[in-house]
């Protein structure tokens, strides 16, 4: 056996196991519209882990702990719409000594497979004139990885926010696959803690 599968195995057979995330897709781009720059965020990010989806879903849908998940996120606000959620953001966004709170509600649906899979898709309903464009989605879906039970774990979105500094679209980009890995994160170390702990 090569020393590869070795630990591979090794670390499957651990209790919690959550592979590095791995960025598909981080680009950052600048156009025109209107005699506006815009800068254009689009990235998708994925990890496999041995957390249940349900175990990740609880953390995704766990609305009142965004601010404590994810350090951005100042305010948050929810409501029920029949099937899908309002959710409402305040984000605080800082670099370089610049500041931008941007104010926005999502709507989010669920879907489920037959699988057991569940997707999470967003789409912006308001917001406060400082983002152009916000969807995206989470997707969890089961999988078999060297026989063990796993999740596939994916984190899509795509934005479009006004420049406010020249340059604007490649110093997002050296910081946006971190920030992409860092939010997967967040929801993995969340749900693995809450499982220790219960």
């Amino acid at each position: 056996m090569r020393n590869g599968s070795f630990l591979l195995l090794f670390l499957l057979s651990s209790s919690l196991w959550a592979a590095d995330p791995v960025v598909r897709q981080a680009l950052v781009t600048s156009e025109n519209r209107l005699g506006k720059t815009w800068t254009t965020l689009s990235g998708h990010v994925e990890l496999t882990t041995s957390l249940s989806v349900d175990e990740l879903f609880a953390v995704i849908t766990d609305w009142p702990a965004y601010p404590r998940l994810f350090s951005r996120i100042k305010e948050i606000g929810f409501l029920r719409e029949g099937d899908d959620v309002l959710l409402s953001e305040k984000v605080v966004v800082s670099a370089f000594g610049i500041e931008v709170t941007n104010r926005f509600t999502l709507r989010l649906g669920f879907v489920k497979d037959a699988k057991g899979g569940v997707f999470v898709p967003w789409t912006q309903e308001r917001t406060d004139g400082t983002i152009d464009k916000l969807e995206g989605s989470w997707s969890l879906e089961p999988t078999v990885v060297a026989g063990k039970p796993m999740t596939l774990v994916r984190y899509r979105t795509l934005s479009s926010v006004p420049q406010t500094l020249p340059g604007q679209a490649g110093l997002v980009g050296m910081f946006y696959p971190n920030e992409l890995k860092q939010m997967i994160l967040a929801v993995v170390k969340e749900a693995e803690r809450r499982k220790e702990n219960s």
